[in-house]
């Protein structure tokens, strides 16, 4: 399980309306497709299976993690796209005060909040890993 872009896709420059600026997720949906294959050659371990999570606290990188997917599997990789929205509703904003689920420090989630990615992610990866 590997969850890229919380922090990650906070560093890009914002446009007007919102939007990163021009390159930015086609650059990070890129990276994240070469640490994917980067690791399964590292380890020699062309099998793994990664679980690429968005969440908990935004998911406006849901996209370019989702177009890593997409390119993972066209390069033979084994990819699935989980859905850890444990704080946030689906424009990406946090709801800490309406869930109780990112009561942590700096809206990060809690113990609820942990419990809820885990209900989110385990049935993907139960079902996709024949648990």
């Amino acid at each position: 399980m590997i969850n890229l872009g919380t922090n990650d896709y906070s560093h890009c420059r914002q446009m007007p309306g919102g939007e990163c600026e021009a390159g930015f997720a086609q650059a990070f949906t890129e990276t994240y497709v070469d640490f994917m294959r980067n690791a399964t050659r590292w380890y020699d371990k062309p099998d793994i299976h990664f679980f690429c999570g968005v969440g908990p606290i935004t998911i406006n990188y849901w996209p370019a993690v989702e177009a890593a997917v997409v390119q993972a599997k066209a390069q033979g990789l084994k990819a699935t796209l989980v859905d850890m929205q444990a704080c946030n509703n689906m424009t990406g904003h946090a709801l800490t005060n309406m869930t109780g689920n990112c009561q942590g420090c700096a809206t990060h989630p809690g113990i609820d909040g942990h419990r809820r990615m885990f209900e989110l992610s385990y049935p993907t990866m139960k079902e996709t890993l024949g648990w």
